[in-house]
């Protein structure tokens, strides 16, 4: 009755164990070939790598149709998309300088104008730094380190807001990486190997790195230096928009009554305010400093955007390729 009821019951689990033997089968085949040997395991990081870094340079490059469907595997998009988080808190903490001020002068009483220019905060606030760094220059020049402290107190936010860049886009890539180390290799001993690697030893130099450039760059700005010719041409072209906007106004030349405005030429009235800026050089040194600093963060903005020295200062690549 034994033997009777094991032939009878064998049958039942053949097709048990053919579908745990397929099921191992299949997992001893994800870890790929044997690894006893020092070239086995030479031959299956070689594998790996190449895997990792073809998966590496899709994702950065924005190939993604190779690559798994996880949306962190995407590495250039995600870091687009902090990139351009990053453009707009910047543009929310300090959205530029304006264009122009409008009426400026609020009579044609030459004897109202220092009062009129200097009542609007910003020119307010340059004038009142100038004041408080006077140094060894003549009466109505200006300390010549006086744009620098003022540059310096509108970009003391921005390294902050490079950090936070910098960890966002550091923990998107830890996302990425593990995504990409899971696509490449089904072993989890290798899997945690490689994870430790990248993170723990090639991700740190690279944090280090991109912290390094971060202040770098934050050094560099508050320098205030710049050999690119358009800056002392949209200086002086900044100037000459100032003198229209005030020689426009309502108070200026189109303010004027027709039979006024028959006998007074516009060229005039700009040379006029032009001629009352000069004799004030305190004023004068006012408008010339904000278009300084305007000329210098349009200058700055173009040809060294901070997202893009920050994000050329992580090396994504290095980080995930062997």
């Amino acid at each position: 009755m034994h033997n009777d009821h094991i032939t009878t019951s064998i049958p039942e689990f053949i097709p048990e164990i053919q579908r745990n033997l397929g099921r191992c089968q299949s997992k001893l085949a994800q870890l790929g070939n044997p690894r006893n040997t020092l070239r086995e395991q030479r031959d299956c990081m070689v594998a790996l790598a190449s895997e990792i870094s073809r998966f590496s340079t899709d994702a950065i490059e924005g190939i993604y149709h190779n690559l798994p469907v996880d949306i962190s595997a995407r590495i250039r998009g995600n870091v687009q998309k902090s990139l351009e988080s990053f453009r707009d808190r910047m543009a929310e903490d300090f959205g530029g300088f304006p264009q122009t001020i409008p009426h400026l002068l609020t009579s044609r009483d030459e004897h109202t104008w220092r009062d009129s220019i200097l009542a609007v905060p910003i020119l307010q606030s340059i004038h009142e730094v100038i004041r408080d760094n006077r140094g060894r220059e003549f009466t109505g020049e200006i300390n010549p380190h006086v744009p620098r402290v003022l540059w310096s107190s509108y970009t003391d936010p921005w390294a902050a807001r490079g950090v936070e860049l910098i960890d966002e886009i550091l923990e998107s890539l830890l996302d990425s990486i593990e995504t990409l180390v899971q696509e490449a290799t089904q072993d989890e001993e290798l899997q945690n190997s490689t994870m430790s690697w990248l993170c723990n030893e090639l991700l740190t130099v690279t944090t280090e790195a991109a912290n390094e450039e971060l202040a770098r760059l934050h050094d560099y700005e508050e320098n205030m230096w710049s050999l690119v010719p358009r800056h002392d041409h949209l200086r002086i072209s900044l100037y000459d928009d100032a003198v229209n906007e005030m020689a426009t106004s309502p108070v200026g030349f189109s303010g004027l009554s027709p039979d006024v405005a028959t006998t007074v030429q516009s060229v005039q009235w700009k040379n006029h305010i032009k001629l009352w800026l000069s004799n004030n050089p305190d004023v004068d040194g006012v408008l010339q400093t904000l278009n300084h600093l305007k000329a210098y963060y349009e200058i700055a903005s173009e040809y060294n955007s901070p997202s893009m020295l920050i994000c050329s200062a992580l090396k994504a690549d290095n980080a995930l390729c062997f």
